[in-house]
């Protein structure tokens, strides 16, 4: 079972990020904060995680990232990331996925109760 809790998880983790991309571009700071916040902190979750994550869909070609920098503040350059076209697409896919097994999960708690 903890296998697949921790797959689960992983993938919770990834849909948040694609989730949260699609409303704003966003540090990975911003990102793990939201995510914690969103979550209640039940994924135990640290930011080399998001790091690892954000890296994986990166490579999937899901998210971009792009180094930017508020020059009028002196601030230094920060790595933002955003969901692609190919990121939205597997994001409503993965939402429509989850959709179908938590309604079989809940036919099944609700006939196991009877």
């Amino acid at each position: 079972m903890h296998g697949l809790t921790k797959k689960l998880k992983k993938s919770i983790v990834d849909i948040y990020i694609l989730f949260l991309l699609n409303k704003n571009d966003l540090v990975s700071s911003n990102l793990f904060e939201a995510i914690k916040k969103r979550t209640q902190s039940f994924l135990y979750l640290n930011q080399g995680i998001i790091y690892s994550q954000l890296y994986q869909l990166e490579s999937l070609e899901l998210v971009k990232s792009i180094w930017k920098s508020d020059i009028s503040q002196n601030k230094i350059p920060q790595k933002y990331y955003s969901i692609t076209l190919k990121g939205t697409q597997f994001l409503d896919n993965q939402i429509k996925e989850l959709s179908i097994i938590f309604t079989s999960i809940n036919e099944l708690i609700n006939n196991k109760n009877k």
